[in-house]
């Protein structure tokens, strides 16, 4: 009897572990086995740990959308970067944009401020 599926096992692999030539000779930094030893892993287990190159999807998220798009990327949450360690400040914050106007593409110094195009920096 079939198991019922709650969660896909989606993976994003950047480097197979081949070239794109006629002949596939093998190229360092694959991420093919490590793909499939994690699938293997939570079929036989059903423990997962999410990877850079593979993710859990619940099966409601990939049934709300009629076209059923199993790619790899298509249902990563973003990280919250509120949990970061390092102070956060809006870019109004550290500069001034500035509309309007055209700028050289080489900054100016204007007293102790660097002008960029588009942005005037506080300093």
């Amino acid at each position: 009897m079939p198991k019922i599926v709650r969660k896909f096992y989606l993976s994003k692999l950047d480097n197979d572990g081949f070239n794109l030539g006629a002949q596939r000779t093998a190229v360092k930094g694959g991420q093919l086995e490590e793909a499939i030893k994690l699938a293997h892993i939570f079929i036989e287990t059903g423990e997962f740990e999410e990877t850079a190159i593979a993710h859990l999807v619940p099966k409601k998220h990939i049934s709300r959308n009629a076209d059923f798009n199993l790619s790899g990327d298509r249902y990563r949450t973003t990280r919250n970067i509120d949990l970061s360690e390092y102070p956060h400040s809006t870019l109004g914050e550290c500069c001034n944009i500035l509309n309007g106007s055209t700028l050289q593409n080489k900054k100016k110094h204007i007293g102790r401020m660097e002008l960029y195009p588009g942005l005037l920096l506080k300093m």
